[in-house]
């Protein structure tokens, strides 16, 4: 069965998006069961009394109707979209791992990293594919992979599988660390460097890292992309100090996506009261064994004065960006109560209960 599932859902099209609202398929539904009801053999003399030709063709013309109706409505239902002038930065919460999701005011979707792959799952199959479809999402103008490694990258080839990307970017490959690219073969690839703007009107930057191969940067995290979003919200993958001190023009940032998942190489005093971000999303598993994110840390961010969100805790985040701060949204229950300190569990949204890590993670 498993193997017949697999191989009829990579047929072209075989897979499609029918959104959050669940009137098109209850639609569809009630005209499937109506045509399984009138799918019964041929009366037998005794029940011929009953029998009414043409009460049961009104029958199958309804039954066909609701169905043709109901898969209509499924497979045209619209992509959600902020309203006007907004701007959404969806978290998932894929363990350890990093996914954003983002959905800008003229209803184009990107997604910044597709969250990690192992033996034991794939998050781009299992949390962002489901998200993306709940959201009706059926192309993606732009995937971005920051950096090579395996809890960024990982779920990238079930996307390129699963969803139209219009464009792939990553960093600029170098002699030393050629990136994501040799891995993300027949993809549309597109390089972005420091100072590119990869989304018209400034929507979204580039600033790290650059062209040129320096020695002290020789590494994945330290090539890494890390992007401005609508000038107040920060991406910066895993980066570390080095590369923050290498940046000392960013900022003012809203919001804030903590660099390599909270670990103590990143987020230093001096890069937080450049950026002063009212909020910090700390994207990590639940008892990862690298310890992110860090005791020390995560006292930094507090005496920076950012409000923390982490999906280790409060699983997946919603953010909406209003043209003057971010702010977290529950789409499902109204605008979540956050403690402030990242230490409590928040009320999850419909779209959170998609978004969650798998318990394999």
């Amino acid at each position: 069965l498993r193997v017949v599932a697999a191989r009829a859902a990579a047929w072209p099209g075989a897979v499609w998006s029918t959104g959050h609202d669940p009137r098109g398929l209850v639609v569809l539904a009630a005209g499937i069961a109506l045509l399984l009801a009138l799918a019964r053999p041929a009366p037998t003399l005794r029940e011929r009394s009953s029998w009414n030709p043409g009460r049961r063709a009104l029958a199958g013309l309804l039954a066909f109707t609701l169905a043709g109706v109901g898969a209509g409505l499924s497979l045209t239902a619209p992509t959600q979209r902020p309203p006007p002038g907004r701007t959404w930065a969806v978290f998932l919460d894929v363990g350890q791992g990093d996914a954003c999701a983002l959905a800008f005011p003229d209803g184009a979707w990107w997604l910044v990293d597709a969250g990690p792959r192992s033996p034991r799952g794939d998050a781009g199959e299992t949390v962002v594919l489901p998200f993306l479809r709940w959201a009706g999402v059926r192309r993606l103008e732009a995937l971005v992979i920051t950096h090579a490694d395996a809890d960024h990258l990982g779920g990238a080839g079930a996307l390129l599988r699963g969803v139209r990307v219009d464009r792939v970017w990553v960093p600029p490959p170098t002699a030393a660390v050629p990136g994501p690219a040799p891995r993300l073969h027949g993809a549309p690839l597109r390089v972005a460097a420091a100072g590119d703007t990869l989304r018209p009107m400034g929507e979204v930057v580039a600033l790290w890292p650059p062209v040129e191969d320096r020695p002290d940067f020789r590494t994945d995290n330290r090539r890494c992309l890390v992007l401005d979003v609508a000038g107040s919200l920060l991406l910066t993958g895993d980066a570390d100090t080095l590369v923050e001190r290498a940046l000392a023009g960013a900022g003012p940032a809203s919001l804030l996506k903590v660099g390599h998942h909270g670990s103590g190489s990143s987020s230093g005093e001096a890069w937080l009261r450049q950026l002063e971000p009212r909020w910090a999303l700390v994207s990590c598993g639940r008892g990862n064994p690298f310890g992110h994110p860090s005791d020390a840390v995560l006292q930094r961010l507090r005496a920076a004065g950012a409000r923390l969100w982490r999906t280790d805790l409060q699983h997946a985040a919603w953010f909406e960006w209003d043209g003057v701060s971010w702010e977290p949204r529950d789409f499902g229950r109204g605008t979540p109560a956050a403690d402030g300190n990242g230490g409590g569990r928040q009320r999850s949204s419909r779209a959170g209960d998609l978004a969650r890590r798998p318990p394999a993670q």
